[in-house]
């Protein structure tokens, strides 16, 4: 026997949810260390790591050999391993039955199906939870027998039994009656050694893992017996197992006879996953359909459209019909033709807004010909792999019947989303390790809320013992001691594990052939939901294409208004016909009067807004693409305002390229410039430009690289370019490609940026109307959006159970209402509506008055209706109360105290009501008189008494305070329409030196000025991009501020900074470019308790 005969062919990585404790490229990795030339993969009845695992193999030399260890009815075990394509596809359907034909979370299979589906696979009895050895451990040997009998005749001489030695004495003793067993039948055996985590190390994990699963501490799991007793569930090298096994060599000698038998199959090599569109009767193919549907849109959407259009139509249509892609965007086109014959707004976005077909067959809103985009971008033939189309849908229930429409229309089993694999990231294994080490809860709580959202997990460990453990201190835990140490150790094991397997955000996969036999099918968490077992980055390698059919919110309100707006003023508007040259609209975005708009209301956003000054669509386009992570990295943003300006000449890499470079002032933002550079010095092909394009932005190999860019320096030395200008253009262009971003899809955004501020400069009180019942979306607090709605005039009216519904609604109001709230006092002049930091006179006089033009935009607001905030905004309520409520709602209108407590008789939602002031219109003298008469009338009912209308009460409690009024309605709805809270606090402020926000923009106040500041917390960020600085915006009555932490300060503060709803801080006043924000120097608390536990910030660390 050779010692390394010895194949592992049965191991479990981490997407045995639960029992595997190492990641597919830590097994395959430590297998290449230990030897091993082949390894298998057999997690419990999933195959989620198996194109991981593919991939690691064949990039550390090894062959993967995949299989799944499945649950029979019984619950007992049976190791499958793949042979060959036939094998795959068995294995795919029997884990595609057992989970979508058994409960969720508890797959199953009998007999009838395993015998149904057993071809191309080998079949071992399984680890000492198969279903032989348990019938052997309770001396049930005829059983015995008669099942090994079974799994014969289903896999015949693939069929052997599975004996293994950890070590222990129970599993000596099974392993003498299995090859007893095998004798007796004649039954081939083999070894394995069930592997649950690479090296001895993974023991810790392993368990914390089983005690998760189980739902149990550490102790109690020991006192049970559910841990394994060694650390001998790792991988041992090959010659330890043929030592191992000297005794019984042709058991290891098998493994290796196993495995070269099943070596021939990869997952890699696995045949295309297509869609098949269902044509309808009378087309003779796929392509005759797109092609006449095609022509007939772009006739449609551009009655005089150019020759131009007409020529790349032809040529896209051509390129789609030689890649056999003709069913692809049939699919997309029925998918939004639902959409739209249902009202449900959709736009395509990505690279195939770079398409003229998907622009005629209505799927983006993006003229490519006009905007000169590159189709090869998209879909080109020099890179065979499948479209990406990806659609925006209105979101929530709109996006899920146009899901549930795929579903129908293409049948479950061809169809299913894409899977997320949602891992552990810091706080979620501080919570988990705290719980199985038998913590308190207080302890979790105090240490994940101090942990930054998005930190890992390894992050967070390494954050429990910084400052010699402080954190750790701070619960009463000893740093050296061994409940800390193994906090540590067990946070730091769970980083890049998965913890559950989710649902991808819209990726849904079409096939034409039964999707359950290419990769399994599962019932996802959500209702009528079904997945496959791989992600995003499992399709991508494999070429399986994905159709994103995407919820945005922003769909959503932007339908919302302009049904308001139809409903409340009979006006028709269509966001794809607005007046794209409207001054106002771009003064309102340059002004970075942008909350609540799309994309361009961030912090960032606000910062470079004032700084760009845009005056066309084009640079709301250059806005989109900038704030981005990787222009604002490779510092082009800084350099191209400073070219814009003219502060620094613009120059270019070569003279031709100013016609591609000029609206960028020679800086390459978008990929397609990047592509279009390289055909205008070289003469290439638009596919071979994108080739370049892919081979620069990617860690590609030597190789790959001189092939992208040899056919550009041939056709640059073609054209007469000199060779050391050659290479500085190659230069330049490979220094573009690592952080530019795809311009149709800035396009795309920005026609929905332009949108959402063109209707929420006319038509103010809809489009907060709307966005209020969009929630919850965008980068605000509900509070601050309310807050800068007032700012603008809408009139925003509080909860009301005589007038309120249970969305936000429209109401009429008075005919002139001033734009400025009460509350202002610095301002002497009333502002115009159209803008609250719009120039009035160029919203009111510039040229090119159309349907929709400032005066109208002036009558309308002064006409402008209220809004009405619905009883959704009640927190109180509880998901199950509030369904009760809103069903009472839709049954009709309440009509006084005593129908409200007849009709929802919850004592807990009632209480809430009272708190939020819903009963104002029936019940004067502020909540605490409501709660006692509603109390009061629920009491009566329940307890015979009559019906009577309510009274004022006898007993009169006195009312709130101005302050405590606005606390109560920040605590139970998040806000207060009669004002903000820092008004009450600003006689105290005032006393403290605290200078009030909206002064702070004031031409008194200078750039560098050391001033004081406070405000309500309203977002906390800390960008990727941003080196550690944390940023976070805060709000008073009269602006908003944004506060700059360096991370030394940040460490230093963090705990004021992140635990405080309200802030003060001292700090260096910054003032350039219109932009105004305060670099931190320190922090202190005020004594507000009670304020600071109801404010609740967007945070997004």
């Amino acid at each position: 026997m050779n010692k390394g005969d010895y194949v592992e062919l049965h191991c479990h990585s981490a997407f045995s949810l639960g029992d595997g404790a190492t990641s597919p490229e830590a097994l395959a990795s430590r297998a290449a260390e230990l030897g091993y030339t082949h390894l298998a993969l057999t997690d419990h009845d999933d195959l989620g790591g198996a194109v991981r695992f593919s991939r690691a193999c064949q990039a550390a030399g090894i062959s993967p050999l995949l299989g799944a260890e499945i649950t029979l009815w019984d619950g007992s075990h049976l190791t499958l391993i793949v042979e060959n394509w036939d094998g795959w596809k068995n294995v795919c359907a029997l884990l595609t039955a057992s989970r979508t034909e058994s409960p969720r979370g508890s797959p199953a299979l009998d007999l009838d199906a395993l015998a149904g589906r057993a071809g191309g696979l080998v079949a071992l009895s399984g680890c000492p939870h198969g279903r032989l050895p348990s019938l052997l451990r309770q001396e049930r040997h005829a059983e015995a027998r008669a099942w090994a009998g079974s799994l014969g005749d289903i896999f015949g001489e693939r069929f052997h039994l599975e004996l293994w030695d950890h070590r222990t004495h129970q599993e000596a003793s099974l392993c003498a009656d299995l090859l007893d067993l095998a004798r007796e039948t004649g039954t081939p055996w083999t070894v394995t050694h069930d592997v649950h985590y690479a090296g001895a190390s993974g023991r810790a994990v392993h368990d914390l893992l089983t005690c998760i699963r189980r739902e149990t501490t550490l102790d109690e799991a020991h006192r049970r017996g559910w841990l394994r007793p060694s650390a001998e569930w790792c991988l041992q090298a090959p010659a330890e197992m043929a030592r191992r096994w000297r005794s019984a060599p042709e058991g290891i000698r098998r493994t290796r006879d196993i495995a070269e038998r099943c070596a021939g199959f990869r997952l890699t090599d696995a045949p295309p996953v297509h869609p098949r569109f269902r044509l309808p009767a009378g087309w003779a193919s796929a392509d005759a359909m797109l092609e006449s549907l095609s022509r007939v849109g772009l006739r449609e959407r551009l009655p005089e459209a150019s020759a131009r259009h007409w020529r790349q139509l032809e040529h896209e249509l051509s390129i789609i019909r030689g890649m056999e892609m003709a069913d692809h965007f049939l699919v997309v086109w029925d998918i939004c033709r639902f959409a739209r014959e249902h009202r449900i707004l959709c736009q395509g976005r990505g690279s195939a807004a770079n398409s003229l077909v998907c622009y005629a067959l209505r799927v983006t809103a993006v003229d490519p010909v006009a905007n000169d985009l590159l189709f090869e971008r998209f879909l080109s033939p020099e890179r065979p792999e499948p479209p990406d189309i990806d659609v925006d849908f209105a979101a929530l229930d709109d996006r899920e019947r146009v899901l549930q429409y795929v579903y129908d229309t293409y049948g479950r089993g061809h169809a299913a989303m894409v899977c997320t694999h949602v891992e552990y990231r810091g706080r979620s294994a501080i919570r988990d390790a705290v719980r199985v080490l038998g913590l308190p809860v207080a302890t979790a709580d105090f240490l994940a809320k101090r942990v930054d959202g998005y930190a890992s997990a390894r992050t967070a460990a390494e954050w429990l013992e910084m400052a010699e453990g402080k954190a750790l201190r701070a619960v009463g835990l000893d740093p050296a001691g061994p409940k800390a140490r193994a906090l540590v150790k067990l946070v730091a094991g769970l980083d890049g594990l998965p913890r559950h397997r989710g649902i991808h955000s819209g990726g849904f996969v079409l096939s034409g052939t039964p999707l359950g036999e290419c990769v399994p099918i599962e019932p996802a968490s959500m209702p009528n939901r079904t997945v496959i077992q791989w992600d995003k980055d499992d399709c991508a390698d494999l070429g399986v294409p994905k159709f994103d059919l995407l919820g945005l919110g922003m769909l959503k309100l932007l339908g919302r208004c302009m049904d308001l707006v139809r409903d409340g003023r009979g006006v028709e508007v269509d966001i794809g016909r607005l007046p794209m040259d409207d001054p106002a609209v771009y003064a309102q975005i340059g002004a970075a009067d942008t909350i609540g708009l799309f994309q361009i209301e961030s912090r960032a956003q606000a910062n470079f807004l004032p700084r760009l000054r845009p005056t066309c669509f084009y640079d709301v386009v250059i806005s989109v693409g900038a704030i981005r992570p990787g222009p604002m990295l490779g510092g082009q943003v800084k350099e191209m305002l400073a070219r814009r300006r003219g502060e620094v000449p613009t120059e270019y890499p070569h003279p031709d390229l100013e016609a591609v470079l000029g609206r960028t002032h020679g800086l390459a933002l978008f990929q397609e410039q990047l592509m279009r550079c390289a055909i205008v010095v070289s003469g290439c092909s638009a596919g071979e430009a994108d080739r370049l394009r892919r081979a620069m932005s990617r860690k590609r190999s030597r190789d790959e690289m001189h092939a992208a860019t040899q056919s550009i320096r041939e056709g640059m030395a073609a054209r007469g370019v000199a060779e050391e200008a050659a290479e500085k253009v190659l230069g330049w262009l490979e220094a573009c490609a690592s952080y530019t971003f795809p311009e149709s899809h800035a396009i795309s955004f920005a026609l929905l940026a332009y949108a959402s501020a063109w209707l929420r400069l006319y038509y103010p009180a809809e489009y907060l109307c709307a966005i209020l019942n969009a929630q919850p979306m965008g980068f605000y607090p509900v509070s601050t959006l309310i807050h800068d709605a007032r700012q603008h005039g809408v009139d925003v009216r509080p909860i009301d159970l005589a007038a309120s519904a249970w969305d936000c609604t429209l109401e009429e109001s008075a005919a002139v209402r001033e734009c400025v709230s009460a509350e202002v006092t610095e301002s002497a002049e009333v502002r115009e509506c159209v803008s609250a930091e719009v120039d009035g006179s160029r919203a009111r006089d510039s040229a090119g008055a159309r349907a929709h033009s400032r005066t109208d935009a002036l009558t309308h607001s002064r006409t402008s209706p209220a809004v009405r905030v619905g009883l959704r905004y009640v927190r109180g309520l509880g998901t199950v109360t509030g369904r009760r409520l809103k069903a009472e709602l839709e049954r009709g209108a309440f009509t006084s105290v005593a129908d409200v407590v007849e009709r929802f008789d919850s004592e807990h939602g009632l209480r809430a009501l009272a708190a939020a002031g819903a009963f104002r219109s029936w019940i004067p003298g502020g909540p605490r008189q409501a709660l006692w008469a509603v109390l009061g009338e629920l009491r009566a009912r329940r307890s015979g008494g009559p019906l009577a209308p309510v009274a004022p009460s006898r007993t009169r409690l006195p009312e709130l305070a101005p302050a405590e009024r606005t606390l109560m309605a920040h605590h139970v709805t998040g806000f207060d329409v009669d004002g903000h809270p820092m008004r009450h606090l600003r006689d105290y402020l005032r006393g403290l030196g605290v200078a009030e926000l909206g002064a702070l923009r004031g031409d008194d106040r200078r750039h560098g000025e050391r001033v004081t500041a406070a405000g309500l917390v309203i977002v906390r960020q800390r960008p990727g991009t941003a080196r550690g600085f944390v940023f976070v915006g805060l709000e008073d009555e009269t602006g908003r501020l944004d506060v700059i932490i360096t991370p030394k300060l940040y460490e230093k503060e963090r705990e004021i900074i992140n635990g405080n709803g309200i802030l003060a801080v001292r700090g260096r006043l910054g003032k350039e470019d219109g932009v105004v924000n305060l670099k931190a120097e320190t922090f202190f608390p005020l004594r507000l308790d009670e304020a600071t536990a109801v404010v609740r910030s967007h945070d997004y660390h």
